[in-house]
């Protein structure tokens, strides 16, 4: 089994492509350093990439390929993130991505840790699917400003602890846009909740929470503008 790890200095780069579909394993290491992304970062099988200090800022051609960890530092600029691919957020750590565009087309697998958000504003656009599994928070109380969460694909709640007393929350400074798709709060154990604190706009799409689960309009200012079926809200 060969085994290589990469460490680098702040740098810019036109393309990354991590490992093959091979033998052997090799790790990139941001090394609490700035990768700033010009292109495709593509992280075949035998490759392993996770943002866990520093920050990984991109540009317009900035697409991320293959299962990309990430368990603190920054994202920044404009990135997105393949069919396909999945984005894993671990750990207790903040997640930080104020002044950032995301565009998701694949997978985030939201498990643990506090996104934030915001500054000279912050926006998400899900194409694909947003799973939050255990009952986190997306805010921006580290950098004030705005965050707006544009949801054409699917947004799910898929784990955590019991409604009422818990839930996923997109607190206050983060507005939910839901222009398509679907809300999906699914049972749990006791029934879980997704929360939006912020206010924002349900102009397609629905929202599917199952027997027991509960999609919360808690806060802020809210448009209802065409036809939105809901369940449980």
């Amino acid at each position: 089994l060969e085994f290589r790890r990469v460490l680098f200095r702040s740098t810019t780069v036109g393309a990354i492509i991590l490992g093959t579909n091979g033998p052997g394993l090799v790790i990139l290491s941001l090394n609490n350093q700035t990768l700033a992304l010009n292109g495709p970062l593509t992280v075949n099988p035998s490759g392993a990439f996770t943002v866990d200090s520093g920050a990984l800022a991109g540009n317009t051609n900035a697409v991320l390929r293959g299962t990309i960890g990430w368990t603190a530092g920054f994202l920044e600029g404009i990135l997105t993130l393949a069919s396909g691919s999945t984005l894993n957020l671990t750990t207790v750590n903040n997640h930080d991505m104020p002044n950032c565009t995301f565009t998701n087309n694949g997978t985030v697998a939201w498990s643990n840790g506090t996104i934030r958000g915001g500054q000279n504003g912050t926006t998400i656009y899900n194409y694909g699917l947003w799973d939050a599994q255990s009952d986190q928070v997306l805010n921006t109380s580290a950098y004030g400003g705005a965050t707006v969460f544009n949801n054409y694909g699917t947004l799910r709640k898929s784990g955590g602890a019991s409604e009422f007393a818990n839930a996923t929350a997109f607190q206050p400074g983060v507005s939910y846009n839901q222009f398509a798709g679907v809300v999906d709060v699914q049972n749990g154990t006791n029934g879980l909740e997704l929360t939006f604190q912020g206010g924002g706009n349900f102009t397609g799409g629905y929202i599917t929470t199952n027997a027991s689960g509960l999609t919360v309009l808690g806060g802020g200012n809210f448009t209802v503008n065409g036809t939105v079926t809901g369940t449980n809200t």
